[in-house]
């Protein structure tokens, strides 16, 4: 069996990678906070979501319901940005902070909206603009980072904090030389910004967020690969073998730097029936030769994936070669096992979800959502989803990356938060 002599090596420099970031933070220069309440001019209403930003810089954040926030600055004067979907922009020089600390501005409405869509009656949370395609997101914190990509200026990418009901809460314009694909969440719930070949870690420095460092793409997965999740002082793995047809875990030790052992499976008898197979087409070629073998290599022979997730400090192991659900107290210790039959059905997607709050697990037949059942192995059916770019679940909701296709042909991805 391969050992995975480099686990601790992985383990030590992925620490060194995350505290460098917080410690980056931590030694920035004593900052002051500059309080903003933006209303609106004609009615002296609250205006929320109005993104103010320190102009010329990649720093901002968003107003709240009561129309306040606040931005941290180094040093005065400052110049701030202050724009709006249904509103005119507005620049704001400050040279001092006034005694009642709060700075008060009026915005006035546009004659013509730039294209956001009114979703109140709907009733259902979503992130929904004509001018802003949503890339990626992830669950951080309690909260989503949303990667978004402005349509009307394509050289222009942010990145944007909310709550779990999708309200801005700050925002962070990416360096126009900074051309961002997708995000990425690691084993220890760090976030990161992926580019073609760096990758960029994310830190909520709490009334901004900033990407205090960085790594090449190829060195930050190597470090990452395989990582699943921690446990106390240990830190589990997953390698795969023979196409995927053999996986093995193991879990590292982080104080003692120690690598064990802790699940093997090799689905050999699957293998040997595709690589039959395959002679069999090699011995006997046609027309469709090539065809035939890449069906009988990623459908009809393709190797169950072998799933290790965490409920609390316990192991739920998804045996899916074996047909079972194995449920460990400890890392020896199995305590019963499920049988399951979902993995058989043509339609199975081969992911397993899993809500972070309820610590309920999902899965796919098909497009439809089921919640697997940890005590009879069944699964129950919660939703369908259509056509989904991506879902995550949290606190027994769905949120999902949809495209919407408009009448002059073109389309942008928002994101919408449903009740399972």
């Amino acid at each position: 069996m391969k050992k995975p002599i480099a686990a601790s090596l992985i383990l030590v420099i992925t620490f060194i990678f995350i505290l460098a970031g917080k410690f980056a933070i931590g030694q920035s220069t004593e900052q002051s906070i500059v309080a903003i309440k933006v209303l609106d001019i004609e009615s002296f209403q609250p205006i929320s979501h109005v993104n103010v930003k320190l102009t010329n810089t990649q720093f901002g954040n968003s107003t709240d319901k009561n129309g306040f926030c606040e931005i941290s600055i180094l040093k005065l004067p400052i110049n701030l940005t202050l724009s709006h979907v249904a509103f005119e922009p507005k620049s704001l020089d400050i040279e001092e902070i006034p005694p009642n600390d709060t700075i008060f501005v009026l915005m006035k409405p546009r004659t013509t909206l730039l294209g956001e869509i009114n979703i109140q009656a709907t009733k259902i949370p979503q992130r929904y603009y004509e001018d802003v395609s949503i890339i990626d997101f992830e669950l951080y914190d309690s909260n989503l980072l949303i990667l978004e990509k402005i349509r009307s200026n394509p050289g222009i990418f942010r990145i944007t904090l909310t709550d779990l009901n999708l309200e801005q809460k700050s925002f962070y314009s990416l360096p126009l030389t900074l051309k961002p694909e997708k995000l990425y969440k690691d084993c220890l719930q760090q976030c990161h910004v992926i580019s073609k070949d760096s990758a960029f870690q994310i830190v909520n420095d709490s009334s901004r967020i900033v990407l205090p460092f960085s790594m090449e793409l190829n060195k930050f997965y190597q470090n990452m690969n395989g990582c699943l999740f921690q446990i106390e002082n240990e830190v589990y793995f997953k390698e795969e073998f023979n196409e995927g047809y053999q996986y093995n875990f193991f879990y590292v030790n982080a104080i003692e730097k120690s690598v064990h052992e802790f699940k093997s499976d090799f689905d050999q008898k699957l293998l040997n029936k595709m690589n039959e197979s395959i002679r069999w087409t090699r011995k006997n070629p046609g027309g469709t030769a090539n065809v035939s073998m890449y069906f009988d290599k990623y459908y009809l022979f393709s190797p169950f994936p072998q799933v290790l997730m965490k409920k609390r400090d316990s192991l739920v192991y998804f045996n899916h070669q074996h047909g079972i659900i194995e449920i460990y107290s400890d890392i020896e210790t199995c305590d019963r096992t499920i049988e399951i039959e979902y993995q058989k059905s043509k339609k199975w997607k081969r992911e397993i979800l899993k809500d972070e709050m309820t610590e309920i697990f999902y899965t796919f037949l098909g497009t439809d959502l089921f919640e697997i059942d940890l005590k009879s192995g069944t699964v129950i059916f919660k939703i369908a989803l259509g056509n989904v770019h991506k879902i995550v679940i949290y606190n027994q909701c769905a949120y999902l990356l949809k495209t919407k296709y408009l009448s002059n042909g073109k389309s942008f991805r928002y994101i919408e938060k449903v009740r399972l």
